[in-house]
């Protein structure tokens, strides 16, 4: 009950577009790795598993906590098992979203890129 989430209303379909396309499912959690102000930018470090890294691209989209974000990096070796992805968020991001309480080690829900889903799900199976 006390915990903080982010909420935004839909687009309307005859509005433009001014961001990433996210639907609001969740297809995985990851863990803060690192949490560090650089200038005026808060600098966070996610671990994930690495089955969802094949939907991770440098400068690509992905949602943390339901708010659209671009990956400034992108570690695929970050242990046996998880990669890792590096966000940039902006001051304005930082004031209106609950990433401002984030801490090292706290979950976070992961919205990976809404097209390649799809993409993966269409183009046909290797050995088909």
């Amino acid at each position: 009950p006390s915990m903080k989430v982010n909420l935004e209303t839909p687009i309307k379909l005859n509005e433009s577009l001014g961001g990433h396309i996210v639907q609001g499912h969740i297809d995985t959690s990851g863990l803060v790795i690192s949490n560090e102000c650089i200038g005026e930018n808060l600098i966070l470090e996610i671990s994930l598993e690495k089955k969802w890294l094949k939907y991770c691209i440098e400068k690509g989209s992905i949602a943390i906590d339901g708010i659209s974000l671009t990956i400034a990096n992108l570690n695929e070796s970050y242990s046996n098992s998880f990669g890792a992805i590096t966000v940039s968020i902006i001051p304005h991001t930082f004031k209106n979203t609950n990433l401002q309480f984030k801490k090292q080690n706290d979950s976070v829900n992961i919205e990976t890129d809404f097209f390649g889903k799809y993409i993966e799900r269409l183009l046909p199976v290797k050995g088909d």
